[in-house]
């Protein structure tokens, strides 16, 4: 199959995006015992980090593994545009939320409903991957982005793919 590279626009926006970053780490499962204790550092410390694996999935079995291991965070969102993506029913579905008062309210609108509504929400994920910046509309999730992360309260992972697959 051939690989579809994302347009120069949506490079820049996600570059944009990941300046936030502290630095880039690569993880690949199965992780080993230093890696597993840096993972856990990076989603204590509330700012925003962008992780890289190969595919969604590998990215998502890496994150609700380490939220498991933690037991710490109360309110965990996902931004992802995927409908079935993860097996815990308490993980806020930001995209679904924000999309579906959209409908009614408008973009923004829908988005400030969000913070006002889900305010003690203490750990975001965010699967920025080609669709999301469609669906969404690059300047919004880019401007989430940094809303999320202006007040560095939260830790707020970006999950960066290799590899577009479910």
């Amino acid at each position: 199959m051939e690989k579809v590279r994302p347009s120069r626009p949506c490079e820049n926006l996600k570059k944009s995006i990941l300046d936030g970053a502290k630095k880039n780490k690569f993880f690949n499962l199965p992780l080993s015992e230093s890696e597993i204790i840096e993972f856990h550092n990076i989603l204590m410390t509330p700012t925003q980090h962008m992780i890289q694996t190969t595919t969604v999935t590998s990215g998502r079995a890496l994150i609700e593994t380490m939220l498991q291991s933690l037991a710490y965070y109360r309110q965990v969102g996902c931004l992802s545009t995927t409908a079935t993506w993860h097996d815990n029913n308490d993980v806020v579905d930001i995209y679904t939320i924000i999309r579906q008062d959209a409908q009614v309210y408008g973009l923004w609108y829908a988005i400030e409903r969000f913070f006002i509504n889900y305010n003690n929400i203490d750990f975001i994920w965010v699967e920025l991957t080609d669709d999301l910046l469609v669906q969404m509309g690059s300047k919004y999730v880019a401007q989430m982005c940094q809303l999320l992360t202006e007040h560095q309260t939260i830790p707020v992972v970006v999950l960066q793919y290799d590899n577009y697959k479910n």
